[in-house]
């Protein structure tokens, strides 16, 4: 399965406790279920963020926006990924293709609190 944000094909979602990645570079999108009961397959975006490496997101609880996607998300449980793969890129194409997804879709959790 896989979604769409911003034109740009995302592998998933999958609950974020059984994410399985390769260890590839390229963007990832956290989400949420805002009506798993009457809307099971509608999700809505919490982050964006990107890697090196996605292999490490095993790790996500470890991320300083973790408190932020559960708080968003009502549970841990409720946590999705996606991920579009862009094997061999580099930080400034991951970087400038995150900022314009970003900037799209206004992420509350990608928002700096002042």
């Amino acid at each position: 399965m896989s979604l769409e944000w911003g034109g740009i094909l995302f592998d998933g979602p999958y609950p974020i406790k059984r994410w399985e990645s390769l260890s590839n570079s390229g963007i990832y999108a956290i989400m949420k279920k805002p009506d798993a009961y009457n809307k099971p397959h509608t999700y809505h975006i919490l982050y964006f963020g990107e890697s090196e490496n996605l292999f490490e997101l095993k790790a996500y609880k470890s991320c300083p926006k973790y408190e932020c996607w559960v708080k968003e998300a009502s549970s841990k449980y409720n946590i999705y990924i996606g991920a579009h793969l862009m094997p061999n890129s580099t930080s400034e194409k991951r970087k400038n293709l995150l900022d314009a997804l970003i900037k799209t879709f206004n992420p509350v959790c990608n928002v700096e609190k002042e």
